[in-house]
């Protein structure tokens, strides 16, 4: 869809070409933003926003506190009995169990209440100064945010892409980052994620990248795209 400038003044909006990345668990989105870094995106890692909305002190991590209790906190700092106590950081882990426990979908609500419209604002900001950045080749930014549609992101973008994976390549890339997840865990995890991607996707996807090859087959597919898409050097 088309999206409105950011900026009042400055270079035409049109200087900048927005890219929403999305794709299942285990997918590869981090693979193709970063395949697409290489060739000068600028890459906006919405989870990475995510977790800075809370960091210790912030008006984001005082709402979490306020909403969960302290009970999220991790429990890593020794006392002077020997025993340990709360840290100041939020533990994600638990923010996790919150969201695939008992009332999780009321707590994912919650969480994403506090937390959505921080990391929205940080992509506005960013994209904002790409485009005050202006410079003779238009520049490509992507947006790399597995709830992207969910969020209502997409309207920032000019054009979405996901990336897609069989479910047994998913299965294992998940054991392969936590041997001590049950399969059942795991199952569940990858349906639910591609329950929520079917029910947003219809409309709002431009195109699909299959990455259930090898990095070099997905390097190809980027290649070709981008090339299509922006042709050599970023322009498009």
């Amino acid at each position: 869809g088309t999206r409105e400038p950011y900026l009042a003044e400055g270079p035409p909006v049109s200087s900048v070409r927005v890219v929403g990345l999305i794709g299942g668990i285990a997918s590869g989105k981090s693979t193709v933003a970063q395949l697409m870094r290489e060739r000068g995106a600028r890459v906006i890692d919405a989870d990475r926003l995510g977790h800075a909305a809370y960091v210790p002190g912030s008006q984001g991590f005082k709402e979490l506190i306020a909403e969960f209790g302290e009970g999220i906190l991790e429990h890593n700092l020794p006392t002077p009995n020997g025993s340990f106590g709360k840290s100041t950081l939020i533990d994600r882990s638990k923010l996790r169990a919150l969201i695939f426990g008992p009332g999780g979908e009321e707590n994912r609500r919650r969480l994403e209440a506090i937390v959505w419209p921080r990391i929205r604002a940080e992509i506005e900001r960013q994209i904002a100064e790409a485009c005050a950045m202006g410079g003779d080749s238009p520049e490509v930014v992507v947006i790399e945010a597995a709830k992207l549609l969910e969020a209502g992101w997409s309207e920032l973008c000019d054009e979405v892409w996901t990336v897609t994976v069989a479910d047994d390549i998913a299965s294992e890339r998940l054991l392969d980052r936590d041997p001590h997840l049950a399969e059942e865990d795991v199952a569940s995890r990858i349906q639910a994620a591609k329950s929520a991607l079917a029910e947003s996707s219809e409309s709002a996807v431009v195109l699909e990248l299959d990455n259930s090859g090898s990095v070099s087959d997905l390097r190809s597919q980027v290649g070709a795209i981008w090339e299509s898409r922006f042709g050599s050097g970023g322009k498009w």
